[in-house]
């Protein structure tokens, strides 16, 4: 009987065959699988750009209509009661009844981070200071939402301002006759700055809208570092 030889050459190469062409499916599906991480990773970026540029372009108008406000309400503290409004004229609603109530807040949206943080996408995110970035955004915009406790917001200043304000007769005949645009005589206006508590209630609003802009221009600036990170993916 003859022994037959093994061809352990040709098994060896056939070997080396499956092996690379398993390693190649390997590498091909890493390839594959790569792409569409990059190409999710960069829709999520493009929804997030357009969220952060929104929210940026409605802080800053807003920062600008706070500190226009806070400028009225510390001319209209630390005027000279008995000369106040000489020089006001048609511009008294604007200047000084509607700085004492009004208020403001920024209404910014964050519906797409939240959306991906909520379905676990922020991972995509292959930059790590940028995926810490946007995790740690919405903490700073609950500090920008200010003090929880009673008489500690500027909309608790606003509700206890209204009647105060809504008090005096001038404010009263100008909502009804004319709207809020209407004059208010400068008889009527050292009236509204002879009551000490509107006066102190314009210094507690000029006080809390300086620490509110604090936290909002903290914001802002975290918004701006967002955006340079994100332009660099």
């Amino acid at each position: 009987m003859t022994r037959q030889r093994v061809p352990w050459l040709r098994l060896a190469l056939e070997g080396v065959v499956v092996v690379a062409s398993i390693l190649l499916a390997f590498g091909i599906d890493a390839w594959w699988d790569g792409r569409q991480a990059i190409g999710s990773e960069q829709e999520l970026l493009v929804g997030l750009r357009e969220e952060m540029a929104a929210n940026l372009e409605n802080l800053r108008a807003d920062l600008d209509s706070l500190e226009l406000n806070r400028d009225r309400l510390n001319r209209f503290v630390s005027s000279d009661p008995a000369r106040f409004g000489e020089s006001l004229g048609d511009s008294a609603w604007q200047s000084v009844v509607r700085p004492l109530y009004r208020d403001f807040s920024p209404k910014l949206s964050y519906g797409f981070l939240d959306a991906t943080v909520a379905a676990g996408k922020l991972e995509l995110i292959r930059d790590v200071e940028l995926r810490a970035a946007l995790a740690g955004l919405k903490r700073l915009q609950d500090e920008a939402d200010g003090p929880r406790g009673p008489g500690m917001r500027l909309a608790d200043l606003s509700a206890e301002a209204g009647p105060l304000v809504g008090g005096q007769r001038a404010v009263q005949v100008g909502w009804v006759e004319g709207g809020p645009r209407r004059s208010i005589s400068a008889v009527d206006l050292r009236a509204l700055r002879s009551d000490d508590r509107i006066v102190a209630l314009a210094a507690s609003r000029g006080m809390l809208t300086l620490g509110y802009i604090n936290t909002l221009r903290r914001l802002e600036a975290e918004l701006v570092r967002i955006q340079a990170l994100m332009e660099g993916q």
